[in-house]
């Protein structure tokens, strides 16, 4: 059967996420090939736990790496998440407004928070201005990386953390920016921390839909946000405002992506075995956690399929979009043409990888086609 070991993975990850005993693997599929499906799919805990479950199961010689990379994920998490809610203290009582995101709220809805990986912190805050953000981080023991560019700061602490404050959750310019704005007027107050907020379910919710669809239309998704799919539906299916979601969704054309991404999710986790198509699978099981590296994806998803086209699109970004990168544009756009040139000159000199993928990026009029046939089958418009 084509994807038998895929539907295996799903399977017993499944279990976990249902209470279950785990289901023995089908014959022929070996205890290797599900873990090295959860590692790219940077569901590693969830995945050793479960196989680890399985009696009488054929471990194989790399079992010993397997619970090593186990062990070291939730050393991470515990560390992350220690260090997380340390720092949430630490700002709000330096009158940083904080808002918690994806992530570091939706690992403590799993059976284990381990079970969820996390590569970033994430964080919505408000009150203080960038700069004064940094200052107070680099007082707890951080280093800036990044200030001022794009949606977030972002701050590195040794061994483990990577800190992303979102001063908003999308662009200015997002299709998406009207049910994602406001978002500390919607929060509800902590009831012990002064200054700390916390999302509503449905808009919890509505957030990792719209994030969804940004990966979705860049590079694609993997398997671990389909995970967050399901728990969230899971844990809420009772309360949620399913007429705030839908009515929300609607009104950014995410209604039909969101469907089908929660029928998707029931049909990998669900209790029921269900079949999915093979161009679902392949969407979903091609690449890691956000799809794979795909330069032209974003480009043709909205029809185009010229080199030359696709060559200025990524050259010359349109100024609301390089305003993101060089913040000093809003108040002199005079300098675009000058913005350009410094990210030509900077993508030559340090970042040839992105030249090279653009180089060899398949923008063919047939692979167009079957971009805008998969965004289409997944309710996206252009």
């Amino acid at each position: 059967m084509k994807y038998e070991k895929e539907y295996a993975f799903l399977g017993i990850v499944g279990d976990v996420l249902n209470g279950k005993a785990v289901r023995p693997l089908p014959e022929g599929v070996t205890a290797d090939e599900i873990f090295t499906i959860g590692s790219k799919q940077d569901m590693a805990p969830i995945t050793f736990c479960a196989l680890n479950s399985i009696k009488n199961l054929e471990k194989g010689s790399s079992w010993m790496e397997y619970q090593k990379r186990f062990l070291s994920d939730c050393a991470r998490s515990e560390v992350q998440m220690s260090e997380y809610k340390n720092l949430v203290k630490y700002l709000c009582e330096n009158g940083v407004k904080v808002l918690p995101l994806k992530g570091c709220v939706i690992k403590e809805l799993y059976p284990s928070p381990s079970f969820r990986v996390m590569s970033d912190v994430d964080l919505l805050y408000d009150g203080v201005t960038p700069q004064e953000l940094a200052e107070l981080m680099e007082k707890a023991g951080y280093s800036t990386e990044n200030l001022e560019s794009g949606c977030h700061e972002v701050f590195h602490k040794k061994p483990c953390m990577n800190i992303e404050p979102h001063r908003k959750l999308v662009t200015d310019d997002s299709p998406y920016k009207s049910v994602l704005q406001d978002m500390f007027a919607k929060a509800i107050p902590d009831e012990k921390i002064s200054n700390l907020y916390h999302m509503k379910p449905e808009d919890l919710y509505i957030h990792v839909i719209v994030h969804a669809a940004k990966h979705f239309k860049s590079s694609g998704l993997g398997i671990r946000p389909m995970g967050d799919i399901y728990v969230l539906n899971q844990t809420y299916k009772d309360s949620f405002d399913r007429k705030y979601i839908n009515e929300s969704l609607a009104s950014v054309g995410l209604s039909k992506f969101e469907e089908k991404l929660r029928t998707l999710a029931y049909a990998f986790f669900g209790e029921e075995e269900a079949k999915v198509s093979d161009e679902d699978m392949e969407v979903f099981f091609q690449g890691s956690t956000y799809g794979k590296s795909d330069a032209g994806r974003d480009y043709m998803s909205k029809g185009g399929n010229s080199r030359i086209a696709f060559f200025l699109h990524r050259t010359f970004y349109p100024y609301s979009g390089m305003c993101e990168m060089f913040p000093i544009l809003r108040k002199w756009p005079v300098l675009l043409p000058f913005a350009w040139g410094y990210r030509i000159i900077d993508v030559l000199l340090h970042r040839r990888k992105n030249l090279k993928m653009v180089a060899t990026a398949d923008v063919s009029k047939g692979n167009s086609e079957r971009i805008l046939k998969t965004m289409q089958n997944f309710g996206l418009e252009r």
